[in-house]
């Protein structure tokens, strides 16, 4: 058995498929398997932007688990819409959503 170590999930695989995984040592496993992903951990909403009559024009600057104030980026609700980060940001700033 294999785990995902980005979902969680486990399943079953033969071990010609199988290669070496290799992180960086100031990375856990999880954020390299994300990266290598394309995926990253939302670590908290910093800010945002729009009208918030409006949500598909608000945009959040979203910190990422890992990473500093200078990789912060800009994401379109409709990306964050599921995450708990952005729920929690929203109910700390009484945003309605």
């Amino acid at each position: 058995m294999l785990q995902n170590l980005v979902t969680g999930n486990t399943d079953k695989s033969h071990i010609s498929r199988l290669s070496p995984f290799y992180y960086e040592n100031e990375d856990t496993p999880k954020q390299s398997a994300n990266r290598d992903n394309q995926e990253w951990d939302v670590d908290f909403i910093a800010d945002h932007a729009g009208d918030k009559s409006t949500r598909k024009s608000l945009q959040f600057r979203v910190r990422w688990v890992g990473y500093g104030v200078n990789n912060d980026t800009w994401q379109p609700y409709v990306d964050l819409r599921h995450n708990s980060k952005l729920h929690e940001y929203l109910r700390r700033k009484k945003c309605d959503h």
